[in-house]
């Protein structure tokens, strides 16, 4: 893949009376210039670097505010990335209320709705309830809404039928199209479908090797059937032998790899992933500290993640603790009955052993047991569901329109999940002790088996379960979140990183409290 150099934007604007000029300059080796109104499509091989190229430029957003205000790239990810948990008015509003900007420099929302011809109806349905080409058209208007100079798609014509090729094309044409000068923006484009750059490129280059090199330059985009008909010609016949080489090549090269890795594989993706969970967990302790910009947005997120984290479970963990309370009392009656055997049972009662023991065997097991459980189950939930935004890229999609995903996602789902295992540990301990009275007055026969089981403030403190609740709550929020927040490619990837945490998780618990109690 090509060295990509940092891009440095510079963005003009001439008097109203002459030609309005947004001009993006990249590194020498990519020689991008764009003006305002041109659309130019980039082409290539699979894996030769267009969509990082597209990733470069929005990274390097920050870079591009016109006078300090307002952002001048907008990206689309593939498939529009929206949040699949959000409504399409809530994906669109999340925009708004996140943009770090003046509030005169973001779009209104029903006038762009309106101006893309959405249906009012469209804004109050799911992201899965809608179409593929629903989708782009919704994903363009949450670009537009931060009022880009200039629009990066990342392969938009992906999965679409002719149809919806037409009416995205027509789409993209309008946008491009002169609006009165000073609204007018540029677009940058990777695709590989000529149905779709024969519509509405203005201008083809195809990557090779790290460098751009100019195809076609049409200057404005197809005005008849015809004419999108004669560039599509042009396109497949130009395209056709020297894409074929460079695909043969790309495919060589890839199983050449494939037999490099699969000789060294296993210790360096071993490393790789270690790396990986490492600057996760850097991230995530970092991004506690960042601020929200929407307090709403944040706690919205926040109970979803307590809900998933506690609320799911309740049943769950209330019924092994009480299981596990049961057969604890079980045990000790057993025990009681092989041991007190003889005259030694003229001197010590089974209740007796009952009365030493207390409730104190609900807080020495809760904490750890609790929090092992949490992670096998509840906090699995939390991974999976974390690790699949990321998978799908939602979460790129947001912080390429500059929503701070961790303010926004990662940190109220980490204090929901370390709330969360508090709580359910908190719960599972009170089922434990409950267990362990019921299992009192089924075994030995016990009228009074609450008194009996007694919990006083000594006993907490002694045995330090409110420190290993709050302790152990924490870095297992800690490693389910990491885990989740790791790159993911693929749907085995988010199961194996979900798994990953609870297993990590389950075995810091046991290392810990196995040195709590050897010390």
């Amino acid at each position: 893949m090509a060295d990509w150099h940092t891009p440095v934007y510079s963005v003009r604007k001439e008097a109203s009376n002459h030609a309005v000029e947004n001009t993006v300059h990249e590194s020498p080796t990519l020689g991008i210039d764009l003006t305002a109104g041109e659309h130019l499509v980039i082409v290539g091989s699979s894996g030769c670097g267009k969509s990082t190229l597209l990733r470069k430029l929005a990274d390097s957003a920050e870079l591009s505010k016109q006078n300090g205000n307002g952002f001048s790239v907008g990206l689309l990810m593939q498939e529009g990335a929206l949040l699949d948990h959000l409504n399409v008015r809530q994906n669109l509003e999340l925009i708004i209320r996140h943009a770090n900007t003046n509030k005169s420099h973001v779009a209104d929302l029903a006038e762009l709705t309106d101006s893309l011809k959405l249906d009012p109806e469209i804004l109050d349905k799911k992201v899965g309830e809608l179409s593929g080409g629903q989708i782009r058209r919704i994903a363009i208007a949450r670009a537009l809404l931060l009022k880009p100079q200039v629009l990066l798609y990342d392969e938009p014509d992906a999965g679409l039928d002719v149809a919806n090729l037409f009416t995205l094309a027509s789409l993209v044409n309008s946008l491009l199209s002169t609006q009165g000068g000073q609204n007018q923006a540029a677009a940058i484009t990777v695709s590989h479908n000529p149905i779709y750059i024969a519509r509405t490129a203005t201008r083809v280059a195809q990557l090779k090797n790290g460098v751009l090199e100019t195809l076609f330059n049409w200057q404005t985009p197809a005005n008849s059937q015809d004419q999108a008909q004669q560039r599509q010609a042009q396109l497949i016949a130009r395209l056709s032998e020297p894409e074929l080489a460079t695909t043969q090549a790309a495919l060589k090269s890839a199983l050449k790899s494939t037999t490099t890795s699969l000789t060294l594989g296993p210790l360096n993706v071993y490393g790789l992933r270690i790396t990986q969970f490492l600057k996760s967990l850097i991230g995530v302790l970092s991004g506690v500290l960042q601020p929200t910009r929407s307090f709403r947005d944040s706690l919205k997120v926040f109970a979803f993640g307590l809900g998933l984290s506690f609320m799911s479970g309740a049943v769950f963990f209330a019924l092994v603790g009480l299981m596990l309370g049961a057969t604890t009392l079980a045990v000790v009656k057993l025990l009681s009955d092989t041991a007190l055997t003889g005259w030694i049972s003229w001197f010590v009662n089974p209740e007796d052993i009952l009365d030493m023991m207390g409730g104190r065997y609900a807080l020495y097991l809760g904490p750890a047991v609790g929090t092992m459980l949490f992670a096998a189950r509840s906090g699995g939930l939390v991974s999976n569901w974390l690790g699949e935004r990321v998978r799908s890229r939602q979460l790129d999609g947001l912080r390429y329109l500059h929503v701070p995903v961790h303010a926004y996602m990662v940190t109220p789902l980490l204090l929901a999940t370390s709330i969360g295992t508090a709580l359910n540990v908190a719960w599972f301990t009170v089922a434990v002790w409950w267990g362990g009275v019921l299992g009192a007055g089924e075994f030995f026969a016990m009228t009074d088996a609450v008194s009996r089981l007694h919990v006083d403030l000594y006993d907490i403190e002694q045995s330090r379960a409110l420190l290993k609740t709050v302790f152990y709550s924490l870095f297992s929020g800690f490693i389910v979140i990491s885990f989740a927040f790791m790159p993911k490619t693929s749907g085995a990837q988010v199961n194996t990183d979900t798994t990953s945490a609870i297993v990590w998780s389950t075995i810091c618990v046991a290392l810990f409290e196995l040195l709590i109690v050897l010390n």
